[in-house]
């Protein structure tokens, strides 16, 4: 991957995280990632919408290698979980980016208008929930597919509420008050 091309990718993850995607102009990304406009449509000559898929296969491939790592080692689908949220917590804080999951902004904002992310928000998540459902079913629970769909909401949820409260609301807690429970 050329610089150019990961100069945006990793300044429009900072720019949708705290602005959302409707919020992100083009001339933002241009701005942040400090190129001019050739050659962003360049490297994405579908433009924004091209660059938050783009965004969104960066993140789901650091999700997914680091959670395959955490499979490699056999870990339960409570561990993973709990360590996807600290994890996530460090990609949220990425280069200076706000707290936030990436993912939840872009599905709150892009689905069903644009079916090019929906359907890539979908693959995401499918992905990450593949993956979980090992550690769930290694752990011995019931269902691991359902176990893995709730997980990934709880910690969606506890990155929203992180977002709205501020650090009083750790992820990283509200994952393991789970375990709990």
């Amino acid at each position: 991957m050329s610089k150019t091309r990961l100069r945006i990718i990793e300044e429009s993850v900072k720019l949708f995280q705290r602005h959302g995607y409707h919020g992100t102009g083009v001339s933002a990304i241009l701005k942040a990632a400090k190129i001019p406009k050739g050659s962003l449509y360049h490297h994405f000559p579908d433009g924004k919408e091209e660059v938050a898929s783009a965004t969104l296969d960066w993140l789901t491939k650091e999700i997914v290698a680091f959670l395959e790592a955490r499979n490699q080692e056999n870990a339960t689908g409570q561990e993973m979980l709990t360590g996807l949220a600290k994890y996530h917590g460090q990609l949220s804080k990425y280069k200076g980016a706000v707290k936030g999951s990436l993912i939840a902004v872009l599905a709150s904002e892009c689905i069903p208008d644009s079916p090019r992310l929906s359907k890539e928000l979908a693959a995401s998540i499918s992905q990450i929930k593949a993956i979980l459902e090992r550690g769930f079913q290694r752990q011995g629970v019931v269902d691991p597919a359902s176990a893995a769909t709730r997980s990934l909401a709880l910690l969606e949820g506890a990155f929203l509420m992180n977002r709205i409260m501020g650090q009083e609301a750790d992820p990283v807690i509200l994952v393991q008050d789970l375990e709990k429970h």
